[in-house]
């Protein structure tokens, strides 16, 4: 029993190891250097943001919400942001049929979930800092509910990730497909994602163009947890939580099913 205990805790070393150095791989891709890597997706998200932020404050800000606008940013455009990274890291990550997987503890599982978790790990640290050195440049910020709302960012994550599985689970048979099915939901998450609408605010005719999105739901729900005087009447956390829910599973399913009857003659032929 001893002896079986050991294995299985320097199994469980050896794999978080792996997934250590994997990681970090992910990260080192945008450069070299972690920390230059992540400084330079900091200086996108700050770009992006301060784009957005000096947009509004010339024309004036869309939001009904009485509030910081910084964080009603950071509610819609940053969720974006983490969601369409999180799938499109996914679906660049390593498949069955890349040299990697010849070493014997590599996986492809282990391939998806660090491209997932360094994702996170680039976007969460970025929005930190944008909100510290705004928290200290220019005015205190205060979130009603940072719990919720960090759950919301985690959902937007994950939900990223499902679609993004899904999207990976077809690439070795069709590449370009899966690529071009990307493309497409993140151009049309762009408008329909609302990161720059206030769900309440919208005339049912043109809600029923958002709600086929899950992190619609999950942007305005966030702005419910973000802001004391912002109630999400017309969303909620139950659909896209099922909508990442059904992508994983599926997409887990397909994967492993490609993942046993991948040839490298698909590729031979392209």
């Amino acid at each position: 029993m001893g002896k079986t205990r050991l294995d299985i805790y320097l199994a469980v070393v050896s794999i978080g190891e792996i997934f250590r150095h994997n990681t970090i791989r992910e990260i080192r891709k945008t450069h070299n250097h972690v920390l230059v890597g992540v400084l330079l997706n900091v200086v996108q998200t700050v770009l992006l943001v301060g784009g957005f932020f000096a947009m509004n404050h010339v024309m004036g800000s869309p939001a009904a919400i009485r509030g910081d606008l910084l964080i009603y940013l950071i509610t819609g455009v940053f969720l974006f942001s983490i969601h369409v990274r999180a799938m499109s890291a996914v679906l660049a990550a390593d498949g069955p049929t890349a040299p990697l997987m010849s070493h014997g503890p590599m996986s492809t599982t282990l391939a998806i979930a660090s491209a997932a978790f360094g994702a996170l790990y680039t976007q969460v640290y970025s929005m930190l800092i944008v909100l510290g050195l705004y928290h200290v440049l220019w005015e205190p910020i205060e979130i009603y509910r940072p719990a919720g709302f960090a759950g919301t960012v985690l959902l937007a994550w994950l939900s990223g990730v499902a679609i993004g599985i899904a999207l990976a689970a077809v690439k070795p048979r069709f590449p370009s497909l899966a690529s071009l099915a990307a493309q497409v939901y993140s151009r049309a998450s762009m408008i329909g994602s609302g990161q720059m609408f206030v769900a309440n605010m919208m005339p049912a005719y043109l809600l029923v163009w958002f709600e086929w999105n899950p992190l619609f739901h999950v942007i305005d729900q966030a702005r419910g947890y973000a802001f004391l005087n912002y109630n999400p009447r017309l969303t909620s956390l139950g659909f896209p939580v099922l909508a990442t829910l059904a992508c994983l599973i599926l997409g887990l399913l397909a994967e492993g099913h490609m993942r046993r009857h991948v040839s490298l003659s698909w590729f031979a032929r392209r």
